[in-house]
């Protein structure tokens, strides 16, 4: 069974628990300030690879950020590992906090009944991969 790890406080831990619910918070208020944009760098390298002119690169460009500013992405951020110094440093209180698992199987499915019930809204599980990029 696969495993995914939510790193968070003691209180959120108990929030989550007693509730029994997971909320989504605003991709924009991530620690993270590339979280939530990588749509307009992706069109961008599309945009350049399909051979657009800049202006029209710069016009989708700013077409798309007025889109994030009207639009908020919602996430809920996961770790494929139970144990990493990282995450407890960066989600849990500095080390104080807890680790949560969750089914991977079963959170994929409660994603398929909500997509089923909410016909404009769409939740999925995607795995992000961060690149060090050394320039």
């Amino acid at each position: 069974m696969d495993v995914l790890y939510h790193y968070c406080s003691t209180e959120s831990f108990l929030k989550i628990v007693l509730s029994r619910e997971l909320w989504l918070s605003a991709l924009s208020l991530s620690n993270d300030r590339m979280e939530g944009k990588l749509v307009a760098a992706a069109l961008k390298r599309l945009a350049r690879k399909d051979g657009l002119p800049d202006r029209d690169i710069a016009e989708l460009k700013k077409n798309v950020r007025l889109l994030e500013n009207w639009i908020e992405g919602l996430g809920f951020c996961f770790s494929l590992e139970r144990d990493l110094l990282s995450q407890w440093r960066g989600y849990s209180a500095d080390g104080t906090g807890v680790s949560i698992g969750f089914s991977k199987a079963s959170l994929l499915f409660r994603c398929d009944e909500l997509r089923e019930a909410e016909d404009h809204v769409n939740f999925d599980i995607r795995t992000v991969e961060y690149v060090i990029r050394l320039e």
